[in-house]
Formats: C-alpha cells, sequence, structure tokens
C-alpha cells in the first residue's frame, strides 16, 4: 500500500504537516520559529556583465549586452543533521510554472531528501516534502535516502517521477537494500512511495518517457547483496502497473551520469568505446548502435527539440582534449559536435525554442559562477551573466557548484551548493 504525505500553509507563513511519522518532516514541525519559505532577493550590481579578472576560458565568447533581473535565495533548511547539505539533481518544471528542486541531507543511515517549490510570481522558495515521510517500512538507523541523483522527470500525467539515491559505497553497504522511486503530485503536494523496483540496485541516473508511462534508470547493485556482485544494469519500470518491464545491459561497462530519451520513448546509454545502447519500449529489447559518439561517457542530456535532436555534454574528453557539447539525432544515429565546453558540466538545459543550449560551467567550481548559452546552429558562446562576485557583494555569499537547471521561455533557474549551503538563483534571459 502506497504511502501518501500531505502538506498545507498556515497563514502565518510556515509550513504545518497534517499526517507526520517518527522521522522526517516532523522534524521540520518542530522547527520553531525557523520558517520553511522564503523570498528571493533581486541582486543589484554593475558586475553581472563583468568578466572577474581570473576568467579566461579555454574558447572565444561574447558577453550579453542584456542587462538581466537576478534574483537569489538561499534554501529554508529543516533543522535536521546533515553531513553536509547537497544536491545532485535536476529540478523540473512544472506545468503551471512552478519550478519543483530537490536536495538532501547527504547521509546514508537515516538520510533523508526533500522537494522544495519555487514560485515564479510570488518569488518565494518553500519546502513541500521529504521521502522518509513517504515510506512506511524506514525506521530509525535504516539506510536512508540522502541524496536524489537523477532528474525530476515530469509525466503527461503533470505528476513528477524520481528515484532516490545514495550510493553503495557509503561504508554502511551491509544496510542498504535498495532504491526506491516516487510520485509527487504537484497540485494536492501529494508524495507516494511506489517501491523498490530492484531489490540490492542503487539508481544514480534516470530519465523518463511520459507517453509510456517508463521510468528508465541506469543501477548498480551492491557487492555482496545476496552473496552475489552483478555489476551494473539498464531498467524500465512501468510508474502505472509498478511492474519492472526490463533489467539487462551495462555488464561491465562503466555508467554515465545520465542517457537521452528520445521523443518516441526510445532511450540511449553509453556503453564503453564511445557506444549507445538504444532501448526499444515496443520491443522491449537492445541494440547496440556501435561507436557513433566523439566521446564514451554522457554527462548530462536534454532535449528532444521539435526537430527530435537530442543534446548532451560529456563527462570524458574527445580526440582533440577537449569536453564537448554535442548533438544526436536518433532518426540517423548521427551525432555532431557543436563546441568545446570549458569544464565538466553536468548544469546543463535545452531552451524551450530549441535554439539555444544553457550551461553553468564547473560541477564544484568555476570562476565566476557564468550562465552561458551556446548557439545550437553556429556554436557561439555568450556569457549571459557572471553571478558570483554580483550575488557575493549582495549577500556576503559565494554560490557553489551546480548540478541543477531549468529553463523556460524567459528565465533560467540555477540550484547553487555541492557540498555547501544551498542556494536557488533566477536569470531573467535575453531574447
Amino acid at each position: 500500500m502506497h504511502k501518501e504525505v500531505f502538506f498545507t500553509r498556515a497563514l502565518s507563513g510556515f509550513l504545518l504537516i497534517v499526517f507526520m511519522v517518527p522521522f522526517g518532516l516532523c522534524l521540520a514541525a518542530g522547527a520553531g520559529e525557523k520558517t520553511l519559505t522564503e523570498t528571493a532577493v533581486a541582486v543589484e550590481s554593475d558586475r553581472l556583465l563583468s568578466p572577474p579578472e581570473d576568467f579566461s576560458p579555454p574558447t572565444d565568447y561574447t558577453v550579453s549586452e542584456h542587462q538581466p533581473e537576478v534574483y537569489f535565495v538561499r534554501y529554508p533548511l529543516p533543522d535536521t543533521p546533515a553531513s553536509p547539505w547537497s544536491h545532485w539533481g535536476i529540478g523540473a518544471l512544472l506545468p503551471d510554472g512552478r519550478v519543483l528542486t530537490p536536495i538532501g541531507d547527504h547521509r546514508a543511515i537515516d538520510g533523508n531528501s526533500y522537494l522544495y517549490e519555487y514560485d515564479p510570481r510570488t518569488k518565494e522558495l518553500r519546502l513541500a516534502a521529504d521521502l522518509q515521510s513517504a515510506v512506511d517500512e524506514v525506521g530509525e538507523g535504516d539506510f536512508g535516502f540522502g541524496k536524489i541523483h537523477d532528474r525530476l522527470n515530469v509525466g503527461k500525467d503533470g505528476k513528477v517521477y524520481f528515484g532516490s539515491y545514495w550510493g553503495v559505497r557509503s561504508g554502511h553497504d551491509e544496510k542498504f537494500r535498495g532504491e526506491r522511486i516516487f510520485r509527487y503530485d504537484p497540485d494536492k503536494r501529494e508524495l507516494t512511495d511506489l517501491g523498490m523496483p530492484m531489490a540490492g540496485w542503487g539508481d544514480p541516473s534516470s530519465n523518463f518517457s511520459p507517453e509510456h508511462n517508463l521510468f528508465y534508470g541506469e543501477i548498480t547493485y551492491r557487492a555482496d547483496y545476496d552473496n552475489e556482485t552483478r555489476g551494473r544494469k539498464f531498467f524500465a519500470f512501468d510508474v502505472e502497473t509498478g511492474e519492472t518491464r526490463f533489467a539487462g545491459g551495462h555488464e561491465g561497462t562503466g555508467y554515465g551520469r545520465d542517457f537521452f530519451v528520445d521523443g518516441e520513448g526510445n532511450a540511449y546509454f553509453n556503453n564503453g568505446n564511445r557506444t549507445l545502447m538504444k532501448y526499444d519500449p515496443e520491443k522491449n529489447e537492445l541494440q547496440d548502435l556501435g561507436p557513433v559518439m566523439p566521446i564514451s561517457r554522457l554527462r548530462r542530456t536534454a532535449g528532444p527539440c521539435p526537430d527530435g535532436v537530442l543534446y548532451a555534454t560529456s563527462h570524458d574528453k574527445d580526440d582533440s582534449g577537449s569536453r564537448v557539447l554535442f548533438s544526436f539525432d536518433p532518426a540517423t544515429s548521427e551525432t555532431r559536435t557543436i563546441t568545446a565546453i570549458w569544464e565538466d558540466t553536468p548544469s546543463m538545459a535545452l531552451g524551450p525554442a530549441g535554439r539555444y543550449v544553457y550551461m553553468v560551467p564547473g560541477n564544484v567550481r568555476y570562476p565566476g559562477r557564468p550562465l552561458v548559452r551556446v548557439d545550437i546552429e553556429s556554436g557561439a558562446t555568450e556569457v549571459v551573466a557572471f553571478l558570483q562576485e554580483a550575488i557575493k557583494e549582495n549577500f556576503d555569499f559565494s554560490p557553489g557548484g551546480s548540478y541543477g537547471l531549468v529553463v523556460d521561455d524567459d528565465t533560467a533557474y540555477i540550484q547553487f551548493g555541492i557540498r555547501n549551503d544551498l542556494s536557488f538563483v533566477t536569470v531573467e534571459l535575453p531574447d
């Protein structure tokens, strides 16, 4: 039986919990006068379009002439232990324009992760749900849910699907039983546990096919679970029926940190030596496409564009010694290198019009914390805003690395803070 957790907002501005469990957000309810809603504040600075002194990227770039509106807010964190607070997942743009964003306490035992909602109309960032409160079986001392490591996936029903993940190299492997999948209803603010599709397996990256209601994941096995060592697999889980429809592939190969899903619901994951494997949900089988990529490991994927083309940043380097942004056309299985990118870049999103790819270089640090965009056709790179010094002079706060970037028609929503104080920044985009 699924367990659902409901939330309401009191007139005082605090979040109150209607149903509580011994762990999880009951801790937030006892946070005294600490608010769990914060309002973003405008960043006023002439440094937003000024490169810092140490800014020297390896490729040519221009700086936008558009002075953007920028807003900054720190996450209103619950009074619970963290080791430390972190974010590793990608947020989601909800159908009504709100942005859903994940963070975690980075713990294995008793770990917990949280969902926050940002409303662009009110500029409020508020705590919406936590994972422990949605799971009946979790208790004190159990292996918890200290990270959401993959993307938040919006289904055709408007609900959001994602998996928990901490990892199986935590020092507490004997307590790890497997990761769970969750469904969040943004209209009712209900979080539902959909169970553990693959006992003993962890889920570091995922994607989704809304038309098929299929949750796709790359998974790794706890080495001694049931006294076996099973390596890695790709799996497909039907969120409607609760059935694991497929598990296979990836034997003996390293997983990437993301993978493609096209408009037909086919999934494509790296399989070593620059190859892609294709999963066809209609045939429920894998096909080896061969060495079609300029690199071997995907870092972040986006798309498809209106023309069906998908995009990715690389985790490794191509023959020229560069990490790259490239396109993949599932109709032809052809790839095209668009440009070299400045750093290992997990923070990447495709603009809705399909003209630009937006990125925040550096998963831990990069001078200036720039938001950049790349023209898909020409490869020209433009800095939309330099955020680090502008935020620092306004708030005495230096934003950390970024894994999370969501883009709508006119705004970029950036989640900062890898193992650091967490912040959320919005940047108005130029035409």
